[in-house]
């Protein structure tokens, strides 16, 4: 085999392998979602997500999905291709979110205090 054939041999391996690539971080890393691109599973740290200003965050144009903390207004937003949203808007303008496991396989949500939401979990332990 020629140095050539080694070179582009040794290419397809790491293409065809990062076509494939999952990554855990914590808790047992051997066991992730085959489902799963990323997964973070810890009892007792969590998951931080870019923290921008306003200003900051209007100054960007990421991808469709995009999240960030606005520490100006102290919310989550998303980006859906057009313009960033929070996501309190987007469940119905209420500022208060949140999340009571049933403990039968299903979550309930509460957006503010009058309105709540029940759902199956889609993956748990």
């Amino acid at each position: 085999m020629t140095p050539k054939n080694y070179l582009l041999f040794a290419l397809f391996l790491l293409l065809s392998a990062a076509g494939h690539a999952q990554l855990k971080i914590g808790a047992a890393p051997e066991r992730i979602h085959p489902n799963s691109v990323l997964e973070l599973e810890s009892t007792d740290k969590a998951l931080v997500l870019t923290r921008v200003t306003d200003a900051q965050m209007q100054a960007m144009q990421p991808l469709q999905g995009a999240l960030v903390y606005n520490t100006d207004c102290k919310c989550l937003y998303y980006f859906d291709a057009n313009q960033w949203k929070s996501v309190a808007q987007s469940t119905g303008n209420y500022q208060d979110i949140s999340f009571v496991d049933n403990g039968n396989g299903t979550f309930t949500a509460f957006y503010g205090a009058n309105q709540s939401y029940t759902s199956p979990i889609l993956y748990g332990p």
